[in-house]
């Protein structure tokens, strides 16, 4: 077909279609159904060459906990086998045909609005729950360190192995990549002392800073279940990443080229199922939250309620996407006190307490030293260490309501006016006085 360099008005309106499609597909709280969800799981190994997998079903992360904690690593190794890195491949390899089927103007456009930040983040609450729950694990074990040390090695050469067949795949679609890949392949079986050498001179400095990279991103996978928390977290993340709204729009509204076997094989997976982890002899299906609450921006949301139940009964609360642990959670923002921020370590927990109690409860319980005033403006300073950077605020207190009002301003500024001045986009407030 012949490249499309423009969308007609009928394919436009239709990208709004497939939003709303992969929304509803997203925050689906429907149980499902196992034997759809097994003959998709089956359908897609056996798609990519592999043996039909057991498949086990969990209604929630609280089981799949369950069975990693009454394990030993090396059993649930030798049961499951390596978790199966197979689904980036598989996007990509849907994906390159249709990004060169459209100019990079209508490829970039569909991306923007397919794979907006608002479907990012429904595709991605699974991933937070799930490395939530699942990162408090911590099984101890004599061997753990070394079992850990060989899973990361294992992974790591599945990945590279991986990454290098993409790489023979993306150069046998260019022209004269067939002939490129041939003189490579004797060149390696005829001077294969030689090609170790030059690796070893070459090719090991340029790679071993990409492994080492790899390396460092498996360490906080492997801390607690090892093999099943990489392969659930690495799993995950392609699910918050995959871009199915925009395989499904260029499959059907653009007839583009692509696998179809293989993209009705994925679909069905992201379709039927909750939550797969994919491994050589097993492939864990985890079913679908049964409550599910969101912001206005996607995010998981609730306030003093979980923002997320399962079946199971595992739930966890989350504050505009932010994880809430238990000394938080069960309390209505409303109810948080200030004082927290004073013995709340981590930075993003402190940006969460700091959006809900906000900056006039902030001013009046960790007792606020004014700085300087102007009007019924106040310039106020918080002495304690609660954020990265010293906190100074402008309080205004409305004369007739009596109700105040904070916004944080920049620790340099020093005056009241020039506070309300950088509030109003350098505007002084005399000339506001005025215009009022």
């Amino acid at each position: 077909m012949s490249q499309i360099n423009q969308l007609t008005p009928e394919q436009e309106a239709l990208i709004l279609v497939y939003q709303q499609k992969w929304r509803e597909i997203a925050i689906s709280t429907e149980p499902i159904n196992h034997q759809q969800a097994t003959a998709a799981v089956e359908t897609l190994y056996t798609v990519l060459g592999k043996s039909k997998p057991k498949v086990k079903f969990f209604d929630g992360p609280e089981e799949l906990q369950q069975l990693v904690d009454s394990h030993s690593l090396t059993t649930l190794r030798q049961e499951f086998g390596l978790p199966q890195m197979f689904m980036v491949p598989i996007a990509q390899k849907i994906m390159l045909p249709m990004e060169q089927q459209l100019s990079k103007s209508v490829w970039q456009q569909l991306h923007e609005q397919l794979m907006n930040q608002q479907i990012q983040q429904l595709m991605a609450h699974r991933v937070l729950t799930m490395g939530s729950l699942l990162s408090q694990l911590n099984p101890s074990e004599p061997d753990r360190e070394e079992m850990l040390a060989q899973v990361s090695q294992d992974l790591l050469n599945m990945l590279w192995e991986q990454q290098q067949q993409q790489w023979r795949q993306n150069l046998l679609q260019q022209p004269g990549g067939d002939i490129v890949l041939g003189v490579g392949d004797w060149f390696s079986q005829q001077w294969q002392p030689f090609a170790q050498g030059l690796d070893h001179l070459l090719w090991q400095p340029l790679v071993q800073p990409r492994l080492d990279e790899l390396a460092e991103y498996f360490k906080p996978l492997l801390v607690g279940a090892g093999t099943i928390m990489a392969g659930i977290s690495l799993s995950l993340q392609f699910i918050q990443d995959a871009p199915f709204p925009l395989f499904d729009y260029c499959a059907q509204v653009l007839s583009c080229n692509h696998d179809r076997q293989l993209w009705a094989a994925l679909q069905a997976v992201s379709t039927k199922c909750g939550t797969i982890i994919p491994c050589e002899n097993v492939c864990l299906v985890i079913n679908r939250p049964c409550r599910l609450l969101l912001d206005e921006q996607s995010r998981l949301h609730g306030e003093g309620e979980p923002a997320i139940a399962y079946p199971d009964g595992s739930y966890l609360y989350f504050y505009h996407g932010v994880y809430l642990p238990p000394k938080y959670a069960d309390v209505h923002p409303n109810q948080w006190q200030a004082s927290w921020l004073l013995t709340e370590e981590n930075a993003e927990l402190r940006r969460v307490l700091i959006q809900g109690i906000g900056y006039a409860r902030i001013c009046q319980e960790l007792g606020a030293v004014e700085i300087d005033s102007w009007r019924e403006y106040s310039l106020l300073r918080i002495n304690q260490e609660i954020d990265i950077e010293p906190m100074h605020l402008l309080k205004m207190t409305c004369p007739s309501t009596g109700f105040i009002h904070a916004t944080r301003v920049p620790p340099h500024i020093q005056s009241a006016r020039a506070a309300i001045r950088w509030v109003n986009w350098d505007v002084d407030p005399e000339d506001l006085v005025m215009e009022s």
